[in-house]
């Protein structure tokens, strides 16, 4: 080996040494982005360039050897230790992670089961906030998590939306019964009191199935028929009213009828009382004829007389009888 000069060493030896500590600041550098981006691959890297230094560069003084080897060694050494740091904390964070993933696949059955989401998403929502903020975490692992996730949260929505159209059209099935039951109790034309009822009675069948079905099916398929409900009934409401009206005005007719019955028979009355305040005062007169006849000529007339008189008696009373009784049925009338 060729001998160097005294000055040529030291100057050589200079720069060589001063190539090493760049490198050495650098990889210091490398370590510091280590503790935030933890690019520990990097840095290990360039650990291997910097090691073959060592081995390559020369001149390199004795002591200057020593100096850089020894903080070389140290930063290796503080880099090993935080990636033995890194992987129990992120192996630690994995593990926290898997935990809450099961514990979401026991949501999603359980919810699954009661038909019920809400608490599996909102539990789905502070996991993926963990993802974003809990580090460290190995990239692999963060991705395997993910996917893991992604697939549950995919599989969940999917039965979820299964689970939604399947109410859904069950929903219709319970809205198209009600509004069909309903339909059958609309009245388009003023029919009788019974047909009235029985279209009551459709109507309630109707709110029944409402009442008996409203847990299975959608705010909007319920809305849809206590709403055609409702206009029915109102119709229905309607109806009642006009025969109210009708049945009102009926009776008045009918008592105004019977009040004129009762007039007129009360006019029968007092015309027959009076007749027979006659006829009893004729039959009086003649009994009296009668009584201070001489002459048997008149007293055969007058008995004639009397008898006729007294048959017209009889009849009126009878009648009166009648009359009155028909102005007692049309009172009783009156007062049902």
């Amino acid at each position: 080996m060729e001998d160097i000069p005294t000055s040529d060493f030291d100057q050589q030896a200079t720069e060589n040494a001063g190539v090493i500590e760049v490198e050495l600041r650098s990889l210091a550098a490398a370590h510091r982005d280590g503790d935030t981006n933890r690019h520990f691959g990097a840095f290990w890297g360039q650990v291997k360039q910097v090691s073959d230094l060592f081995k390559t560069l020369k001149p390199l003084r004795r002591e200057d050897r020593e100096r850089l080897w020894t903080e070389f060694s140290a930063l290796c050494e503080a880099v090993k230790k935080d990636q033995q740091d890194f992987d129990k904390e992120s192996k630690a964070n994995a593990s926290a992670i898997e935990s809450e993933l099961g514990s979401l696949a026991s949501g999603h059955w359980a919810g699954f089961m009661r038909r019920d989401y809400g608490a599996f998403w909102e539990h789905a929502k502070e996991i993926s906030h963990t993802f974003k903020t809990l580090k460290p975490i190995r990239r692999e692992d963060r991705e395997r998590l993910w996917q893991k996730f992604s697939g549950l949260c995919e599989e969940t929505r999917s039965k979820q939306n299964d689970e939604n159209e399947n109410r859904r059209i069950k929903s219709k099935i319970h809205r198209d019964s009600i509004l069909d039951e309903a339909e059958h109790a609309t009245l388009t034309f003023l029919g009788t009191i019974d047909e009235l009822k029985a279209a009551g009675n459709r109507l309630r069948e109707a709110g029944l199935l409402l009442s008996k079905y409203k847990h299975e099916m959608l705010g909007e398929h319920k809305q849809e028929c206590f709403d055609r409900i409702q206009e029915i009934r109102k119709g229905h409401d309607a109806w009642w009213e006009h025969f109210k009206g009708e049945r009102a005005k009926r009776h008045q007719d009918f008592q105004a009828r019977v009040r004129a019955n009762i007039a007129a028979n009360c006019e029968r009355l007092q015309k027959a009382t009076d007749a027979l305040e006659r006829w009893r005062g004729n039959a009086d007169n003649l009994r009296d004829v009668i009584n201070s006849a001489s002459n048997d000529a008149h007293l055969e007339k007058a008995m004639g007389w009397l008898s006729e008189a007294e048959d017209k008696i009889r009849d009126i009373e009878e009648s009166i009888g009648r009359i009155e009784s028909w102005i007692h049925e049309d009172e009783q009338k009156l007062s049902s």
